[in-house]
């Protein structure tokens, strides 16, 4: 878990472009963003709280 958590930080935290991360996020995941009405990076920061509160 701790290593999918030190993933998500990498792509947040890395020198890509706003639209490069999403475009990166939409092409790795199979969700269809707009159906879910949140941006791709939005997603991923909240994948990654809720990553954080499982290791309490």
């Amino acid at each position: 878990m701790l290593t999918l958590i030190q993933e998500v930080e990498r792509v947040l935290k890395s020198e890509l472009s706003y639209r490069e991360k999403e475009e990166f996020i939409e092409d790795n995941c199979f969700i269809y963003f707009p159906a879910i009405n949140i941006t791709p990076l939005k997603w991923l920061k909240e994948v990654q709280v809720e990553l954080k509160s499982t290791l309490g």
